[in-house]
């Protein structure tokens, strides 16, 4: 999935895994823009994709 401000919110809920709610994905839309804007969530490296999700919940 391309990271940009107009990405599916709801896609990217399913790729954080359960239970995610609306509020988790906006601000994982938001760091993910931060870092990797432009690229591809499958390019965020797993130790920084770990650590996202840890800092949003």
């Amino acid at each position: 999935m391309q990271i940009e401000a107009a990405m599916n919110l709801d896609d990217l809920a399913e790729l954080m895994g359960s239970g995610t709610t609306g509020l988790q994905a906006v601000g994982m839309r938001d760091m993910l823009i931060e870092q990797y804007q432009g690229q591809s969530t499958e390019d965020v490296p797993e130790v920084d994709w770990l650590t996202l999700l840890d800092q949003v919940v």
